[in-house]
């Protein structure tokens, strides 16, 4: 841990809230008359001007001083050093001012120019200078400017595309003001404080223009380069972080090297759609047609220009944030601290500690923090009176910087490995089902893990991944190309033959585990042959071939590809795990003599007249002791120190969803938290330790159907199948890893209230129409919400199955099945070298970084450290 002195902090805003507040009506502001140029005379208590409607507004603005004005006679903006931007036109009168670079006239009504009163306003001998072009401010003299003022444009500054495609060279660039703001800024030996801000990212997603919102991203990016390599991480703490999101998607299934802003697939209606798109906007407009409400033929469009409107879902004049949590990035003396989810307000406290700065860390002193349960506000009130208050923030702020000062790196060897995907589980799904569970502030118990990192998810040969691919990268630390399984990039996908070249195949850290001596595990809600579990010990070209049925439709024979359900039963790597549980029967069953032991005959998909059951059961070695469940008494009564290998299949396909299992009562389908107990039972047996993977596999099918209920109340099992793991296993020698494969195109978006149902609507849109809080940019949905007679949105409020657990979400555009999403997904992870997981990393890492906790593997270990 490095406690060296800091110098200076940058706190890096990716994203940010629009212009200033305008007045009542318009974006226009007007600086209030002074109190006694408002009030009535002191003889005349009901005067005349008492009777208008702008007596009553000047007076009620009269008590604030607007925004440009506390730039020049506020608290703390006449300190600052150096503030550069846009905005002239707030500092400029509507009558006599006059802009420097345009002539116009600017939206005060006070008849001031603030940046006179700017460049006075400062002690006898302080140079204070004011520039409003590039070449003036790459002119300043950081040894002879006292204080800087920068302002390139009326309103916002220019977008980055617009400076380079309109050649507007007097447009500062956000790295040249960086640059020389931190020149002005160094020269305080003290060293100093800048926030910087790309806030034009913003603004572009709120127009529904994806390519300045991303060009902006991009120079957002260079400006944090030339900081970081300006100043030394010995002193120079940076942090970058975002203030919310918003309702863009980036999905579809484009391959690698595809245009990001081109398309990504074809509807069911027979058109493209693109691989950005929106839950609502302007883009609206350009994309649906009004006569019909159909979608416009994008290939149709100019495509070509920077202000291109992408496609949204529902019409609004400006796109709406996002709700899901944002990331934080750390560099330099104390960044460790900013590992971990916590609320936004911390932020800038964990900035003052590692600074020493501030009235609560510049000494010794720390106020002792309340406990979290005093901090919060009850689970019955959502929006708690403390909430309003300054002090509830700044103690729970404080509470958790101490918790995080007291994090120590574990650096103990891991005994056992327990590995958490959820299956299509993105930051927003994680975001959303808090809300659910417990409000807004009510962390899901895996977010309190110590540490979180972010991994890109892309596969070999596609830019937004599958399952399959995915698989292969979290489990064997290899990337695979779309739709293959436990083999490299060199096997193309439904290849008869490719896979069978075992130079190709990955192993998994399960079978690392086992050759290391522990026992291993896998325990899903899907098929226990589907592509995430098959992850763990299956090679194949296809994720679909699960049984010998499917690989010959595909004009393959079982000579040239071993079906994954046989390889479970056959293969190198499944009959050596002590424990499989999940669904999937039917893969096991013929589809003519196979007879399912809860539904009977005509429930097995395979085609060669085996019952993969009864050879599992016999393809132990002599006494072995193995036994086979399929419901959920029979799994709660197996005895761990009886049983050698357990096989469960709970169902002819996947598990039950858990809304289903409680609502349609079904007591015999076990719940995740029973699977992965009775699974952590078996596996405790053996002392040398244990992998175990588990799957929260339907989170993804509920998504891929629209079915937001479904996906986000199987995040809440999921979340507490986790808990159960973490409390039943130490700290100090189980390493817990939880994540997701991809994402999807779920949007959380508008602006709906605390408290309000997260699966209610958030506002409505310029038809009239109320739209939901949560919406998807494609799927089935589309067909529920959309009303093919009058060809318009339909309103929810009149839609009967509104209630129902699989009531469709609605989506922009008609596909089959909702797709993936192409952003990061996070890692959060608890116990030995955990702290490993923090930063952005490609997927396939994380198999490496659990074997090196675990001494598994034949890569990097930590036994070799010690």
């Amino acid at each position: 841990m490095r406690t060296t002195g800091l110098w200076s902090v940058l706190l890096v805003s990716l994203v940010a809230v629009a212009a200033l507040d305008s007045d009542e009506d318009s974006d226009k502001r007007y600086h209030p008359r002074l109190p006694d140029e408002l009030g009535p005379k002191s003889q005349s208590k009901n005067a005349e001007q008492e009777r208008t409607i702008e007596y009553w507004r000047n007076q009620a603005k009269a008590t604030v001083d607007d925004i440009a004005h506390q730039l020049v006679y506020g608290e703390t903006a006449p300190r600052l050093r150096v503030i550069l931007g846009g905005g002239r036109r707030e500092f400029l009168d509507r009558e006599t001012g006059v802009d420097p670079e345009t002539g116009d006239v600017g939206y005060r009504s006070d008849g001031r120019n603030l940046i006179d009163e700017w460049l006075k306003n400062g002690p006898v001998g302080e140079n204070r200078t004011f520039v409003w072009k590039r070449s003036d401010l790459l002119a300043v003299d950081p040894l002879r400017t006292d204080r800087l003022l920068g302002m390139f444009e009326p309103g916002h500054c220019a977008y980055n595309l617009e400076r380079v495609n309109k050649g507007l060279d007097e447009e500062p660039t956000l790295s040249e003001m960086v640059d020389k703001a931190t020149d002005l800024l160094s020269l305080n030996p003290k060293g100093f404080f800048l926030f910087v801000e790309g806030g034009r990212i913003d603004h572009a997603h709120h127009d529904n223009r994806a390519k300045r919102a991303l060009d902006e991203t991009v120079e957002f990016a260079k400006a944090i380069e030339l900081a970081r390599k300006k100043f030394s991480e010995e002193d120079t703490l940076i942090v970058v972080t975002s203030d919310h999101s918003h309702s863009v998607s980036y999905a579809g299934y484009p391959r690698r090297g595809n245009d990001i802003f081109g398309t990504a697939g074809t509807g069911r209606d027979g058109l493209p759609y693109m691989t950005i798109s929106y839950a609502n906007g302007p883009g609206h407009k350009k994309h649906v047609d009004k006569k019909t409400g159909t979608r416009m033929d994008v290939r149709e469009m100019d495509m070509s220009k920077d202000n291109f409107e992408f496609p949204a879902m529902v019409p609004k004049d400006s796109e709406t944030h996002g709700g899901e949590d944002v990331a934080v990035y750390a560099s330099g003396p104390w960044s460790h601290l900013f590992a971990g989810s916590f609320e936004q307000n911390v932020i800038p406290h964990m900035m003052s500690y590692a600074a020493c700065i501030g009235a609560d860390y510049d000494s010794d002193k720390r106020l002792h923090p309340r406990l979290p349960d005093e901090l919060g506000p009850k689970a019955q009130s959502k929006n708690a009176e403390q909430e309003r208050t300054i002090e509830y923030w700044r103690n729970q702020a404080k509470a958790t910087v101490e918790q995080l000062l007291k994090k120590k790196e574990n650096t103990n060897t891991a005994k056992n490995v327990i590995m958490f995907l959820g299956d299509g589980m993105s930051i927003a799904t994680v975001s959303m089902a808090r809300v659910y569970a417990g409000g807004e502030e009510k962390p899901l118990f895996f977010e309190e893990f110590p540490y979180i990192g972010m991994s890109k998810t892309y596969c070999v040969d596609y830019q937004v991944a599958d399952s399959a691919c995915t698989a292969t990268a979290y489990l064997t630390g290899v990337k695979g190309n779309y739709e293959t399984i436990g083999v490299n990039g060199h096997v193309p996908v439904r290849d008869c033959h490719a896979a069978r070249n075992r130079s190709t195949h990955t192993s998994s850290i399960a079978q690392w585990a086992m050759d290391a001596g522990k026992d291993a595990g896998i325990v899903t809600t899907t098929r226990v042959t589907h592509a995430s579990p098959a992850g763990v010990y299956a090679h194949t070209s296809y994720r679909d071939w699960e049984n010998d049925y499917y690989v010959k439709q595909d004009g393959c024979t079982s000579e040239q590809v071993d079906d994954i359900a046989h390889q479970l039963v056959y293969g190198e790597t499944a009959p050596r795990l002590r424990v499989i549980l999940g669904g999937g029967r039917r893969e096991f069953l013929d589809r003519e003599t196979g007879v399912d032991p809860e539904y009977g005959l005509g429930r097995g998909y395979r085609s060669d007249g085996r019952n993969l059951i009864d050879e599992w059961l016999k393809n132990g070695p002599v006494g072995e002791n193995r036994t086979f469940v399929w419901k959920r008494s029979d799994l709660l009564a197996v005895d761990p120190h009886r049983t050698d290998r357990l096989l469960g299949m709970f169902e002819p396909s996947h598990c039950t969803y858990n809304l289903d299992t409680v609502h349609k009562n079904l007591p015999e389908e076990p719940s995740l938290s029973e699977m992965v107990d009775k699974a952590t039972d078996i596996l405790s047996t053996n002392p040398n330790g244990f992998f175990l993977f588990v799957e929260g596999g339907r989170i993804d099918h509920g998504h891929h159907d629209n079915e937001a209920k479904y996906a986000i109340d199987e995040t809440v099992q999921f979340a507490k199948a986790i808990e159960l793991a973490r409390k039943k296993f130490s700290e100090e020698d189980t390493l817990i890893v939880v994540t997701a494969d991809h994402s999807h195109s779920v949007s959380f978006a508008g602006y709906p209230n605390r408290g309000n149902d997260i699966f209610g609507t958030a506002g409505t849109g310029n038809d009239g129409l109320p739209y939901m809080t949560i919406s998807y940019a494609n799927g089935l949905g589309y067909n529920t919400h959309v009303d093919k007679v009058k060809g318009s949105r339909a309103d929810v409020r009149q839609l009967n199955n509104f209630n129902e657990d699989n009531f469709p979400f609605p989506a922009m555009l008609p596909v089959e099945l909702e797709t993936h999403g192409g952003e990061d997904v996070a890692v959060y992870a608890s116990g030995p070298w955990s702290h490993l997981f923090t930063g952005t990393y490609e997927q396939n890492i994380i198999p490496h970084v659990m074997a090196y906790a675990a001494c598994i593997g034949k890569g990097h270990q930590a036994c070799d450290k010690k």
